[in-house]
């Protein structure tokens, strides 16, 4: 785990691997997060680059998912906050499965098999990816991740 040089706000990131200059790639995983707070998420990270986190998709422990993009083309459209919101696929205070698909500037994200989101890149040359948690201020919680699976084209 390390902590983002360049972010204080999801500061605990995985880096999996770096693929190619563009490279297509898909990440899964399942994941459980065990705390008696609330304030907690977990996720994915696509499109980045090393020293920043561009593109994340994070969901929480009450059945809530955000897409996140932190790009300064997507910051000054968005905020930052591209899509979020509830969605029927997310397993309250349990295990679930996220997968994040980058083809090209195309990025899209499931949860239990279920499409949540997609989204156009503004980068589709950034090629790191892998996985990211939060907790909220004073929170403490337990991160648990199996059956990874990576594919690069």
């Amino acid at each position: 785990i390390r902590r983002s040089p360049r972010s204080t706000l999801f500061p605990y990131t995985t880096l999996f691997r770096s693929v190619a200059s563009g490279g297509d790639h898909m990440i899964s995983v399942d994941g459980i997060i065990e705390s008696n707070y609330r304030d907690c998420t977990w996720g994915v990270f696509v499109r980045s680059e090393f020293d920043m986190v561009d593109y994340f998709f994070m969901i929480d422990n009450e059945g809530f998912f955000m897409l996140t993009g932190s790009t300064d083309n997507d910051a000054a459209r968005y905020l930052g906050n591209i899509d979020s919101g509830s969605h029927p696929a997310i397993v309250w205070d349990g295990s679930n499965n996220i997968t994040a698909v980058a083809e090209g500037n195309q990025v899209e994200f499931y949860v239990n098999g279920e499409l949540v989101t997609t989204h156009t890149s503004n980068n589709d040359f950034a090629s790191e990816f892998g996985l990211i948690v939060w907790g909220g201020e004073g929170v403490s919680a337990i991160n648990r991740f199996d059956n990874l699976l990576v594919r690069i084209k």
